[in-house]
């Protein structure tokens, strides 16, 4: 669907969700460009969830053919623990189940998922330029200043620039930013390694679909195959007193050279230092900003200059994707200048609870149950997880149970909750552009085409660069 009015969109940060809102806008007709003070160089060292949510969109826009082909398929995850390495249990992922959420759980390299976006972006009309550091935004009118003073108009500039955002500085400052407690740990292992190793051979063979999980107390280890089967991607969360003082914040070009994590088990001990090379990153939490958009209407935040999440986690991926999915299918709707703020605010209103709900509730869950140390409470989770591994079959309760949590998790529908949105309020919003349309607010227009720099005295129109 093209929208009846085409914005000129300038989008900083050319990340997952950057590249991902290209695309969208761009196939809705808007003319995108997007700036990434960084090469675009390959992006991506180790393996991303595409959980149910994330692969809908995917199969939406088109890739069922590149989930299949590039995605690992997982159908269950087996539990060992991280100190010992004795079998805790298995958690199958239920068919029924799965094919309620329209989708299964595939993993994916970041590097395969971002390229495969990328050149969608470009394919659709978008324009991406590297090497481009923005170093202020404004409003009255909308316009980026890039590092060599070339300043560029849009209708609509979105923040996609990540969690240290300066767009989101410049709209409502830094916000609070504390260490969380642990440091992830990222490496690649060729399965061909693991194939020398006769108690690390299972879990390189190509046709298992099993995620691998190490719980310990206070840290946890998970694994997964992809590429084919060419390669096993590790995560490794441990606990900052244990790791040598960092304060890097984001992911560093450079691999660790610190002393490698501790697993307590031999074998996981032998996983870990097959990596070639691993990267670590300090995770930290941050404060949300209460407003995504600014008074203007004409500046967004999405992904994680918007909503911060841990990378490595099981829904930052799909997160991103959302973003990209609900705001181009509400600005393929646009047929007015009038009607963009609205629409902006529509976007937060949709997005802020379900990504409330996982920030604060589905994310400590999850933690707090593959973090916990000995006591009741692990033996009830073992208790739990040991039993399909008893060979107890599954009751009604227990169906029950993995449904609840997964459709809580997964079973946000991006496209149709925009839809709906856009149902109940698109035509208020016709409505309303059509009574100014003749008004001091009319339509957005581009200025003729024109390159020049600051030293000139004079913006460019982004569209026209």
């Amino acid at each position: 669907m093209h929208a009846a009015l085409k914005l000129d969109v300038v989008i900083v940060g050319a990340g997952l969700a950057g590249i991902a809102t290209a695309f969208r806008l761009s196939q809705a007709g808007h003319r995108v460009r997007v700036l990434d003070e960084h090469e675009m160089r390959e992006r991506g060292r180790t393996a991303v969830h595409l959980p149910p949510n994330g692969a809908r969109i995917l199969v939406d826009w088109g890739f069922k053919g590149d989930l299949e082909s590039r995605g690992h398929k997982i159908r269950y995850s087996m539990f060992r623990n991280m100190e010992t390495g004795d079998m805790i249990g298995p958690q199958e992922w239920r068919e029924d189940v799965m094919r309620e959420l329209g989708s299964d759980y595939y993993f994916m390299h970041y590097h395969d998922l971002y390229t495969m976006l990328y050149d969608a972006a470009i394919n659709a009309g978008a324009r991406i330029h590297p090497n481009t550091r923005a170093v202020n935004v404004q409003t009255n009118p909308p316009r980026v200043t890039l590092s060599d003073r070339t300043i560029l108009e849009a209708d609509l500039i979105i923040g996609a620039d990540g969690s240290q955002s300066l767009v989101k500085r410049v709209m409502c400052g830094e916000g609070d930013v504390k260490p969380e407690g642990h440091t992830l740990f990222t490496g690649i292992i060729p399965t061909n390694l693991m194939k020398d190793d006769a108690e690390l051979a299972r879990m390189a063979e190509t046709n298992r679909q099993e995620w691998q999980f190490w719980p310990g107390t206070s840290r946890h280890t998970d694994g997964v195959l992809m590429r084919n089967g060419t390669e096993f991607a590790l995560h490794i969360h441990y606990p900052n007193e244990e790791t040598l003082s960092h304060e890097t914040d984001g992911w560093n070009d450079e691999p660790w050279r610190g002393p490698r994590p501790k697993a307590g088990n031999t074998k996981l001990q032998r996983l870990i230092d097959l990596c070639p090379e691993m990267h670590a990153q300090k995770l930290f939490t941050r404060e949300a900003p209460e407003n995504w958009t600014d008074e203007s209407g004409r500046l967004l935040l999405i992904g994680n200059a918007a909503h911060p999440v841990f990378p490595g986690w099981g829904y930052s991926c799909a997160i991103h994707l959302e973003d990209a999915e609900v705001l181009g299918t509400l600005l393929a709707r646009i047929s007015h200048a009038s009607q963009l703020p609205t629409l902006l605010e529509g976007f937060q209103e949709l997005r802020e609870p379900h990504l409330r709900f996982i920030r604060d509730t589905s994310w400590p869950r999850f933690f707090e149950t593959v973090m916990l140390p000995p006591g009741p409470e692990r033996d009830a989770r073992d208790a739990v997880l040991r039993r399909p591994h008893e060979g107890k079959t599954w009751d009604d309760s227990m169906l029950r149970r993995q449904f609840d949590t997964f459709v809580g998790a997964f079973g946000y529908n991006a496209r149709d909750v925009a839809e709906n949105w856009w149902t109940t309020w698109g035509r208020l919003l016709r409505q309303r552009s059509r009574g100014t349309l003749h008004g001091a607010s009319g339509p957005m227009c581009s200025v003729p085409s024109f390159h020049v720099t600051m030293e000139e005295a004079v913006h460019v129109r982004a569209s026209e660069l």
